[in-house]
């Protein structure tokens, strides 16, 4: 899950919001993007959250697609998501801080979502939240697990955040796990001489933890605590 630092909001809901007198009513946000969409072409919220994220979705870290340009039209995956549920927390419908890109692509694996699963419920750890130290990531099976030594508390917290947005999913695993052993394939080259395999890791984790590369948001927290 992504630890989200938002900055200044975009212009067109910063507009939107001083224009509007009314109520928070249920469709204040399909108002939103109506307003948007008659203002502004381009969609400027969303590509100002994927660009936040590094193009990643929010909570999965899977690779988000914005345009139909940029995938299949059955690929395209984006959602503005409500981070505090519109429903039960309707001043916040139009905040920037409570808004990110979630996917909600349908993989060939089955359904795969991440906004849609954890719906309407509260996250125990928002990703507005500092978190980062309280995940951790099995190298041998690629699953997401709590941080050796948070309290019982954190540890339930990070275990229902896996849960309820199904990070743990088999997909995501495989694909965190097939990271984890090219690195280790590199360490244990026996003709390779360790200066080179130092190059080539360091090449790989570079590659890997660029921008707009699934996981690297992850990844990064992981070699942080590895070089300490």
């Amino acid at each position: 899950m992504l630890e989200l630092l938002h900055g200044m909001e975009p212009e067109i809901l910063r507009l939107f919001k001083a224009q509007y007198s009314g109520t928070f009513s249920a469709d204040l946000w399909s108002k939103y993007k109506e307003y948007e969409s008659k203002n502004s072409g381009n969609k400027p919220l969303v590509r100002t959250l994927h660009a936040l994220q590094e193009g990643l979705c929010v909570y999965c870290e899977r690779k988000i697609y914005v345009t139909k340009s940029e995938c299949r039209e059955d690929e395209l995956n984006r959602h503005v998501e409500h981070l505090l549920a519109k429903s039960t927390h309707p001043h916040l419908t139009l905040e920037y801080t409570n808004l990110a890109l979630s996917c909600t692509c349908e993989g060939k694996r089955g359904t795969s979502t991440c906004g849609a699963k954890k719906a309407e419920r509260l996250l125990p750890i928002l990703p507005t939240e500092k978190h980062l130290h309280l995940f951790d990531l099995d190298m041998e099976s690629g699953r997401l697990i709590p941080a050796f030594g948070v309290s019982n508390d954190d540890k339930q917290k990070v275990l229902e955040c896996i849960s309820l947005l199904n990070l743990n999913l088999s997909e995501l695993c495989l694909r965190r796990l097939h990271i984890i052993e090219n690195m280790k394939k590199i360490l244990v080259a026996e003709s390779v001489e360790w200066p080179v395999k130092q190059r080539l890791l360091q090449d790989y984790c570079t590659e890997r933890t660029a921008y707009g590369q699934p996981f690297a948001h992850t990844l990064r927290h992981v070699l942080s605590i590895f070089l300490h």
